[in-house]
């Protein structure tokens, strides 16, 4: 290699250096201004619970305040939406994730941009803090979201680790999804993928040898939301081995 190559190697190693930099540096400053707003924001809940009606009940209070927003059923009583439009929410009506229909939530406006929440399609945020809201429910400790970075949630059961990706069609490619997975599985004791009946079939062919597509089962880390995710989360709080028996249904 002659000095003409070696300094054109040299400067590109420099250029996708100062890219990388460049790009960390504005993940810095957004985590930054993230830090700065989740600070007000809990502060603001705080203050919502103190001057208004508004009473989230108790093992919702941290997830609530952590994620700037409000699920109907996660207040001890139900509220008028001008209180929490005067505050600076906004109202929603996702797709439940453990059963049929739509949920009635509030958003505060801070996180709100343009289409996205917190840099998430409403559809997925919402998703995710329904899945945390759920292991909150039943009993799991240390529930962690994470819209970034790591699985979408995490938490711990019986001395186990859990972790639940939810994924919405078209966001992932086949060999994305068993990056992802086998990522996760790498970490967590156990790993589940939630999903739509639309991107079900790619899922599982992405998590699964092809022997268990082979006999048209569905593979045992992954279920479609609404009343599939409930069941699925009853047989792990219910001491059932998913992995031995998984649930029921074709392809």
């Amino acid at each position: 290699m002659n000095n003409q190559e070696l300094i054109q190697n040299l400067h590109n190693a420099i250029v996708v250096e100062i890219e990388r930099l460049e790009k960390r540096n504005k993940e810095l400053e957004y985590e930054n201004k993230q830090y700065r707003t989740a600070l007000s924001l809990i502060n603001n809940v705080q203050d919502l619970e103190e001057k208004t009606p508004l009473v989230l009940k108790h093992e919702y209070k941290i997830i609530s305040r952590h994620q700037h927003t409000i699920f109907e059923n996660w207040l001890e009583n139900p509220i008028n939406d001008s209180v929490l439009t005067a505050s600076g929410y906004k109202s929603f009506f996702p797709v439940c994730i453990d059963k049929a229909g739509t949920i009635k939530a509030w958003v505060h406006d801070s996180i709100l941009e343009g289409s996205l929440i917190y840099q998430q399609s409403p559809d997925h945020f919402f998703a995710v803090l329904q899945i945390a809201a759920y292991l909150i429910k039943f009993g799991f400790t240390e529930v962690t979201i994470k819209h970034w970075n790591d699985v979408d949630v995490s938490g711990k059961f019986n001395s186990k680790t859990y972790a639940f990706e939810y994924e919405r069609p078209g966001s992932h490619s086949r060999q994305e999804l068993k990056t992802k997975f086998n990522t996760a599985k790498s970490k967590y004791d156990f790993v589940y993928f939630v999903c739509q009946a639309a991107n079900k079939a790619m899922i599982a062919k992405a998590l699964e040898p092809a022997e268990e597509i082979k006999y048209n089962r569905t593979p045992h880390n992954m279920c479609t939301r609404g009343s599939q995710f409930k069941y699925f989360i009853e047989r792990i709080i219910s001491g059932y081995s998913i992995e031995n028996y998984p649930i029921e249904d074709t392809l």
